[in-house]
């Protein structure tokens, strides 16, 4: 199965909320705050891999969620930060906003990362501040991957044979139902136009 543009949902972690806590030493008259800061949670994470080929796997799941952070402890004790979250995509796919006119990204080049949902920082804990404040959501949102890398690569390849005399109307990127027309210099040849059209 080629799967060449998917909807999914990504949501980056929670961060953990400050402890507000209390303690008193052996010879302490009067007790002292405490509370540890709250970990970071994890981020949405973009990478471009060439050993994938295709959006199948989007096909199938389309929730991905990064850890959230823990809340903090007692004794100046800091929460465990939420581990990331690292999407694996074909390389030149393009992410794009659903609800929005929006382009994040274009990963035209293996290996290049790009977050794309930041994670909510730890809440403070009462030995920092005079209260413990809350850790903060992570950020959440619905994109669009499509897969254009290989139809252009294609269309290159058919530019340096000179197959091409004339192109009417493309329009691969949206996936919207347009007519692909192409003019050989051979009126027989249907080898590029059966493979579009499938």
């Amino acid at each position: 199965m080629f799967i060449d543009r998917a909807k999914i949902f990504v949501k980056a972690g929670d961060g953990g909320d400050g402890c507000n806590s209390f303690s008193k030493g052996r010879f302490q008259r009067y007790k002292r705050p405490d509370g540890g800061d709250g970990g970071k949670g994890g981020d949405i994470i973009f990478r471009s891999d060439h050993n994938v080929q295709t959006l199948v796997d989007f096909y199938f799941r389309k929730h991905f969620k990064a850890d959230s952070g823990s809340n903090g402890s007692s004794n100046h004790k800091k929460g465990v930060d939420g581990k990331n979250c690292i999407i694996r995509v074909p390389v030149g796919t393009l992410l794009k906003d659903q609800n929005e006119d929006i382009t994040y990204c274009d990963l035209d080049v293996t290996g290049r990362s790009v977050i794309i949902a930041r994670s909510g920082e730890g809440g403070k804990g009462n030995s920092r501040k005079r209260e413990s404040t809350p850790g903060k959501f992570g950020e959440e949102k619905h994109l669009v991957l499509e897969l254009i890398g290989i139809v252009h690569s294609f269309f290159e390849w058919m530019v340096n044979r000179k197959s091409i005399d004339r192109l009417f109307l493309l329009d691969v990127r949206y996936q919207q139902q347009t007519t692909v027309l192409f003019l050989f210099p051979d009126p027989y040849n249907w080898d590029c136009r059966g493979l579009l059209r499938g």
